[in-house]
């Protein structure tokens, strides 16, 4: 099938809010996304590294549009509004038609390099829009427009003594054909001499520049769809699956400025928290399921903010609490600063609510990519480095006490110390916590992971040790009864429960602790944590609730149908989410929760479709498991086939046998019948997996 979808009526929150709804397109740095204007058709741009420099809450800080093109459409046409964003292209394209005229615009971010190019026509060549660019100012200390040798365009400058760094950006648009224009923009951060780069690229370019372009782009378009596939008897889910890849790929590709909250859909001049990456689940989830649907290189940008904070950080850790290691606050903005930086006299606490695990969740990617990838040379570059400084954190942090290690002083909600009346005393509770739920399950993913990782790079074997002991030694996860039954309680002494997210099963995913492979009495603990909570629709870690839902092997049809209706309640028509904590975050709700119906491996143990719906049929390539396998199958008729497994590093693989026996075909046949099998594998090998 075609991954394309259909809008039908004119945006109505494009340019009037933070989260659009206008069809949007872009090439990870650069984004395009649809409006309307008083003349007709508006494209808003975007940038990923357009941000003003601000750390303080109550100052026009933030992420900010770049500007917008103005396209001059009658009325009698544009009321006949139709849209279709071409995931598989990415393109747009716009018609507005009645019985005698039409207008057709196509809109491609170049995916290879950042101009946007529009192609133009019309029933009447003599009226086809014109196009016009102009500037959001959002502040700018300095806006310059220019005309010249028909180019248009401006350069927008941030910079002043209250900005932590400056910034600058200059667009220009040209019409290098009677139907065709292209617009440039690049940022000081893509060169020294990014002006005059824009004016001369729009200077030189011709025809045969957007050919190579056009080539260009269709390739890498073709190069990233290829490298994973889904198919699903069910249209809808496969189209979504589809779109989190698709929106991922239009805003992550710039290795220094990750997407934040809102991604780089920005179509007002302020959105919420600054646009920022907002620690404490917010920034993580949009990155969940890429290494599961073997997109890993989407997440090489998702550090680049952790490692610049990570002095600070330090620092945070030495003054506030003094600890070893890195304590970070909730919001971070590129280039190592605070979302909200709370000045003295202000408590520090501002900045970090009562949370002290905001860089241990910061790291959940880190441990889903090593896990996935197994990849050295990045680990020890980018993941190692920082993960063993949240190690050190908490060797500090934690207290043994009767044996066992304990959490004092760790909110597992956000303490509001940002309000205005705060007062400190009537929240006690939550900022004396004591062993709260998430952070047990993050500081065992911390730790075994260590462990993992400095074994595989034979690092700092002195520390082993001490890090096997808090692993043995850390409490268990607090449980208390409601409603009759036994459920995880929130905090060992504070909070008991909270229908206010979903963090009561966020050990279970994203953390990995265990699922429905796990002890069975903990098992039948989280089924009853999840069905007493309730979160199926909900506008707050709805990107947890669900793949948690597969690995406790609920329903799988209850799954789907709780989906869907998220999507009818929720989905905007660019089918990016409308929910409370953000734009970008349920981004991989939908890949996330199929990926995990159909291949796990958290456990270490891969199984082909261990909770899949078997009413429906499904094909899936090359999606990525765990020990860096990636795994190719397919469900038809309710039974399992096409079993292909590659293993891009050598090591142990232990897959659960799907049938009762099973032939695997490598550079032999072996038949097998027990329920767990071990293969070691080879670098680069590749074994088919049949019923025998």
């Amino acid at each position: 099938m075609k991954h394309t979808v259909t809008i039908t009526t004119p945006p109505e929150r494009s340019g009037k809010y933070a989260i659009p709804d206008g069809a949007l397109c872009g090439n990870g740095d650069l984004s395009a996304v649809l409006g309307n204007s008083d003349a007709g058709l508006r494209v808003y741009l975007a940038k990923c590294d357009l941000w003003l420099a601000n750390e303080h809450r109550d100052e026009n800080g933030g992420i900010k549009p770049l500007g917008y093109v103005d396209f001059d459409i009658s009325q009698n046409l544009y009321k006949n509004y139709y849209v279709e964003q071409r995931m598989d292209e990415g393109k747009l394209l716009c018609r507005f038609a009645d019985s005698e005229q039409f207008v057709e615009i196509t809109v491609t971010v170049c995916a290879t390099q950042n101009d946007v190019f529009f192609t133009l026509s019309a029933s009447d060549t003599d009226r086809l829009p014109t196009a016009k660019l102009s500037a959001f100012s959002c502040g700018a200390d300095k806006l310059d427009t220019f005309s010249k040798d028909g180019i248009c365009g401006f350069t927008r400058i941030f910079e002043n003594e209250k900005l932590q760094f400056p910034c600058a950006v200059t667009a220009g648009l040209r019409a290098f054909a009677p139907n065709q224009y292209v617009l440039s923009a690049a940022t000081n951060f893509d060169s020294d001499t990014f002006t005059q780069d824009v004016l001369s690229h729009l200077a030189d370019f011709a025809e045969n520049d957007y050919q190579t372009a056009e080539a260009a782009h269709e390739a890498w378009w073709k190069a990233f769809y290829a490298k994973s596939a889904f198919e699903v008897s069910d249209e809808q889910l496969e189209l979504n699956w589809y779109a989190c890849q698709y929106h991922l790929a239009i805003c992550a590709r710039n290795e220094k400025f990750p997407p934040g909250i809102y991604g780089n859909f920005i179509t007002v001049e302020n959105v919420n928290w600054h646009g920022d990456y907002h620690l404490n689940y917010n920034y993580e989830a949009p990155f969940y399921a890429l290494c599961s649907s073997n997109h890993a290189e989407l997440t090489d940008c998702y550090f680049t903010p952790l490692e610049e904070f990570l002095p600070r950080g330090q620092k945070c850790a030495r003054e506030y609490l003094n600890c070893n290691g890195v304590y970070y606050p909730v919001g971070l903005l590129p280039k190592g600063l605070f979302s909200e930086y709370a000045e003295p006299p202000a408590p520090y606490e501002k900045m970090f609510l009562g949370q002290k695990s905001n860089a241990a969740y910061a790291a959940v990617i880190a441990v889903i990519r090593w896990n996935a990838t197994r990849d050295k040379a990045f680990a020890a570059k980018h993941l190692y480095p920082f993960l063993k400084e949240v190690g050190a954190f908490w060797e500090d942090f934690l207290v043994l006490e009767n044996g066992r290690y304990v959490i004092y002083d760790d909110a597992i909600h956000e303490v509001p110390y940002y309000a205005e009346n705060f007062n400190p005393r009537t929240h006690q509770k939550e900022i004396h916590a004591k062993n709260n739920l998430l952070s047990l399950g993050l500081v065992r993913m911390v730790f075994q992971t260590l462990l993992d990782m400095a074994k595989a790079l034979e690092r700092d074997a002195e520390k082993y040790e001490k890090w096997q002991d808090i692993l043995e030694k850390l409490s268990d996860y607090p449980t208390f009864y409601k409603h009759f039954k036994k459920v995880f309680r929130y905090t060992e002494k504070g909070m008991a429960w909270n229908k206010g997210n979903f963090l009561c099963l966020q050990h279970i995913y994203p953390i990995g602790q265990w699922g429905r492979a796990g002890k069975t009495r903990l098992l039948q603990i989280a089924r009853n944590t999840f069905f007493i909570n309730d979160r199926w629709c909900d506008d707050n870690a709805t990107n947890s609730v669900f793949p948690c839902a597969v690995r406790l092997g609920i329903s799988p049809a209850l799954i789907l149908k709780k989906l869907k209706h998220n999507y009818k309640k929720f989905q905007q028509p660019n089918l990016l989410m409308l929910h409370g904590g953000g734009c970008l975050e349920n981004c991989s709700l939908t890949a996330a929760t199929l990926n995990e119906m159909v291949l796990q491996s958290y456990e270490g143990i891969l199984r082909i479709f261990p909770n899949w719906n078997t009413a429906l049929d499904c094909r899936f390539e090359n999606l990525r498991a765990d020990g860096a396998f990636l795994v190719s199958a397919q469900m038809q008729n309710g039974e399992i086939k096409n079993i292909v497994i590659f293993s891009e590093q050598s090591g142990m693989l232990r897959l659960e046998n799907p049938f009762e026996a099973c032939k695997i075909s490598a550079d032999s046949e072996s038949v097998f019948t027990q329920r767990e099998i071990k293969i070691r594998m080879q670098k680069n090998q590749r074994i088919t997996v049949t019923k025998a």
